[in-house]
């Protein structure tokens, strides 16, 4: 293993994973490998385990757009960059999502498409009781199945991945991908 690619969690691991085989990357091979840190907070005890400090291995991440912050604050902190930007932070190798990955993923597959999967995984009366809720009653498909999808994310993130259009790839993840990989 040579370069590790920081995640927040097991569902950004798992879609990441199998976007990596769909893209014909063979992360095993390429001594890539994908690390849950168990959240945000846990990306600098994972940068200086890893980064330069630590095993001195080539590290890059995803994140979510509203944690940008505390990434850039944890690269400093484990003495990976100073004065960092977002533009300087991707120049790093760390991308963050528009928005959570939930809702990249939903823009890209399209509300219609993730319904379909709701019902593949057994979770459309589920989802029919959830619409029927004050809160939802009237609120749109894409507000609805987003609400399920982050409910349920670790058992979605392949099956959305499986979904997407390779033309439609977010940008944040298939940035993250192309780093590790050269």
């Amino acid at each position: 293993m040579h370069t590790v690619i920081l995640v927040e969690g097991l569902s950004d691991r798992l879609a990441l994973e199998r976007l990596a085989g769909r893209l014909g990357y063979d992360l095993h091979r390429a001594g890539v490998r994908i690390v849950d840190v168990g959240g945000v907070t846990n990306f600098q005890s994972n940068l200086v385990l890893y980064g330069p400090h630590g095993r001195n291995l080539k590290v890059c991440g995803l994140c979510d757009q509203g944690e940008r912050h505390i990434v850039l604050r944890a690269l400093e902190a484990a003495g990976i960059g100073k004065g960092l930007t977002q533009q300087s932070l991707e120049g790093l190798g760390f991308f963050s999502c528009d928005g959570e990955l939930e809702d990249e993923l939903l823009r890209a597959v399209g509300a219609s498409a993730v319904l379909r999967i709701i019902e593949e995984q057994g979770d459309l009366r589920r989802f029919r009781t959830m619409q029927r809720q004050l809160a939802y009653r009237s609120a749109p498909l894409e507000t609805q199945v987003r609400y399920l999808m982050t409910q349920r994310k670790i058992a979605y993130a392949p099956s959305l991945i499986e979904a997407l259009d390779l033309g439609r790839v977010p940008q944040s993840l298939s940035r993250v991908l192309d780093f590790a990989m050269h």
